[in-house]
This record gives structure tokens, sequence and C-alpha cells, in this order.
């Protein structure tokens, strides 16, 4: 899943970069949720740990910005 997406970003960047379309892949962290508490591999962290859902909401804003159209394509871990 991950390779088609990063295929999917490369698409994007190599047809429509010319034409201002712009793409960025950001892995927003560990967010707490239902979901990932169901899942035992995650037990052994810390309430530190996890990347809150505001953090991950405002690190998912940071792109459009602007600030960041060098890192068009690239996959950023945000958390």
């Amino acid at each position: 899943m991950k390779e088609a997406l990063f295929l999917l970003a490369d698409s994007v960047v190599q047809f429509g970069h010319a034409k201002g379309m712009r793409i960025f892949e950001m892995v927003q962290g560990v967010v707490e949720t239902t979901t990932r508490s169901s899942m035992p591999h995650h037990d052994f962290h810390e309430s530190v740990d996890w990347t809150s859902l505001e953090q991950a909401a405002n690190r998912a804003l940071h792109p459009a910005s602007g600030r960041l159209e060098a890192f068009t394509a690239r996959n950023a871990r945000a958390g």
C-alpha cells in the first residue's frame, strides 16, 4: 500500500508539477485512537509517545503554507 502511495506522488509530480499541483506524504506519528489502542504491538508506548490529534492536524496544515514546496513528493514523519 505504501509503495502505491509513493508511485501516486511521483505521478502527480511528473504530470502535474508544471500545472501547479503539489503532493505531500505525511506519516502523522503515533496518534492514539481506538483502532491503534487495540493493536498489541503498540502496548509499549508511554503516554508521552503519542502524537495528539491536534498536533497531527496542525502538522498536516504546514504544507498548505507554501513554505514546504521544496519537499513536494517526499515522505515526512510528522510525529
